[in-house]
């Protein structure tokens, strides 16, 4: 864990797991998402995949009613909630994608 300026702690390893498994909404990749994990952390790789698959799993099945009924930036802003509340050990760059992943896959 590493200590963000504003005094909360945040796992970078784990952030930057996620940003490499989510990649880039709308572009295509070459190798599986794992792969990219792998490339971007190394060993602690094979203990942060299940970890990331099950923060997605979690994401997609929390149920605010608004998800499926809110806009895209509504949604976008529902997301970023449910993440900092549950995962505040995200970095506000792997929040970032991980919105920018749902949000896109909703659309």
């Amino acid at each position: 864990m590493d200590l963000l300026e504003n005094g909360r702690m945040v796992d970078a390893v784990f952030s930057a797991g996620v940003i490499a498994y989510v990649g880039e909404p709308g572009r295509l990749r070459e190798k599986s998402p794992e792969h990219y994990v792998v490339a971007e952390v190394g060993e602690p790789a094979f203990d942060l995949l299940p970890r990331i698959k099950g923060l997605l799993q979690a994401m997609h099945a929390a149920e605010p009613p608004l998800w499926n009924h809110a806009s895209l930036v509504e949604m976008g802003l529902l997301v970023e909630g449910w993440l900092r509340a549950n995962h505040p050990e995200l970095t506000p760059e792997a929040v970032a994608a991980l919105r920018n992943r749902f949000t896109y896959d909703y659309k």
